[in-house]
C-alpha cells in the first residue's frame, strides 16, 4: 500500500535559503507512514511546474507534470496533502492542484491533512477550506488533521517531530484498517 506525501509548498523562493516548515513537517509524517509498514510516494509542488487553471480538464492540457501529479494520487491508498495557510486562507497553489486534477483521481481516497499556518488564524481556516475541497472531489477527510500555527516558534522542535511522526503511523493505521476492511476481514473476530 503507497500513501501519497504532497508537499503543497513552493518555497524556498528562487535565491533564498529559507526553508518550507510544510516540506520538513511532511518528511516527519512519512517517516511515521514508512514505520506503520507503507510504502510512500513523494510529490512536491516545488519540483513541478504546473499551469494555473483555465477550466480545462486535465488531460488538455498536455502537461507532463500535471499527469505525473494525477497518476501519483490515483494510484495511491491514501494522500497526505502539506498544505501551507497564509492571512486565514489556504494557498492558492494547493487549490489549484485540485482544480487542475478534477474529481477522478480523488474520488473515496482517504486524505489526511497536514495544515501549517503563518498563525493559528491561518492554521484552521486553512484546515477549514481544505477540508471542504476534499470532500467536494468526493474523498474521505481523515477525522483528525495535524495543524499547526508558526511552527518556527514551537518551544519543542524534538517533541513536535515525534508528534509528526505520531500522526504519519496514525495515517498508515487507518489505511491498513480501511485494506482489511476492503478485503473482508474483520479486526478481533472470533470464530
Amino acid at each position: 500500500m503507497t500513501v501519497c506525501l504532497l508537499c503543497g509548498s513552493r518555497k524556498p523562493a528562487p535565491g533564498k535559503s529559507e526553508r518550507s516548515a510544510a516540506r520538513e513537517m511532511l518528511r516527519e509524517v512519512g517517516i511515521g507512514v514508512r514505520a506503520a509498514g507503507h510504502d510512500t510516494a513523494w510529490v512536491d509542488l516545488r519540483e513541478l511546474e504546473l499551469p494555473w487553471w483555465d477550466g480545462r480538464q486535465h488531460d488538455e492540457y498536455g502537461n507532463a507534470d500535471l499527469d505525473s501529479l494525477v497518476e501519483h494520487v490515483a494510484a495511491a491508498d491514501a494522500v497526505v496533502v502539506s498544505a501551507p495557510a497564509y492571512w486565514d486562507c489556504l494557498t492558492g497553489v494547493v487549490k489549484n492542484v485540485f482544480d487542475l486534477a478534477g474529481d477522478r483521481p480523488w474520488r473515496d481516497k482517504l486524505v489526511a491533512g497536514l495544515v501549517v499556518g503563518m498563525n493559528e488564524s491561518s492554521a484552521w481556516h486553512g484546515e477549514d477550506q481544505l477540508r471542504q475541497v476534499v470532500s467536494a472531489v468526493g474523498a474521505w477527510w481523515l477525522p483528525t488533521a495535524f495543524v499547526i500555527g508558526d511552527p518556527r516558534s514551537h518551544p519543542d522542535t524534538a517533541a513536535l517531530r515525534k508528534e509528526l511522526r505520531r500522526f504519519g503511523a496514525y495515517v498508515g493505521l487507518v489505511v491498513s484498517q480501511q485494506q482489511r476492511s476492503r478485503n473482508g476481514s474483520t479486526v478481533g473476530a472470533r470464530t
